[in-house]
């Protein structure tokens, strides 16, 4: 090592730029991906009162100010609700495929509100929200419905890439709508999606 280090003091880099030398080829393999399932595997299910905890734990990881177990208890049973929760494969202690996923909607007449959307942190980018939407659109469709609402915040630029992306409209916003934690305000974005 001392000789090494000596002939590299004396050694002109310009003249004699140093090299890589394998011993063997390279053997490195791709790793494999960190999304082990697509969304097609997800699986939709209607979601009742008795779900009323699971939504409220969701909706808390994606939002500064998450609805209480009895809040979606009440909104889930408000005539004409819809609520759709999305399942992973990947089982619990249990053997039971894991909630990692929400939409809850309200229909009036022929239009419908999406009220609310969640996705676990762990389970986003996955597709899973855009699955829950076109679920819920094919169930707006057979219902007579013309039209789907969303509102969200005008801070989001997820939401607002995903709602256009989806085919939503921008129709209005709303100054000061949403109240931040330490009295900050946000507008909200008001965009439609025709469906008829």
């Amino acid at each position: 090592i001392a000789q090494v280090a000596r002939l590299a003091a004396v050694a002109d880099p310009g003249a004699a730029p140093p090299s890589a030398f394998y011993l063997r080829a390279p053997d490195a393999k791709a790793q494999a991906p960190l999304v082990s399932h697509a969304a097609a595997v997800i699986t939709i299910e209607q979601a009742g009162a008795h779900h009323a905890g699971i939504l409220s734990a969701i909706h808390a990881t994606s939002f500064e100010q998450g609805w209480s177990a009895g809040q979606f208890n009440e909104l889930v049973n408000v005539p004409g609700s819809i609520c759709l929760l999305a399942l992973t494969p990947e089982a619990n202690d249990g053997g039971q495929p894991q909630p990692c996923g929400f939409v809850l909607a309200r229909k009036a007449a022929d239009e419908m509100e999406i009220l609310t959307i969640a996705i676990l942190p762990a389970m986003r980018r996955r597709g899973i929200a855009r699955r829950l939407l076109d679920v819920l659109r094919g169930s707006a469709c057979k219902a007579g419905v013309r039209a789907i609402f969303i509102e969200y915040a005008a801070d989001n630029p997820a939401a607002e890439a995903f709602y256009s992306q989806a085919g939503f409209t921008v129709t209005g916003r709303r100054k000061g709508y949403y109240r931040r934690v330490g009295g900050l305000s946000c507008d909200a974005v008001t965009a439609r999606l025709e469906l008829l």
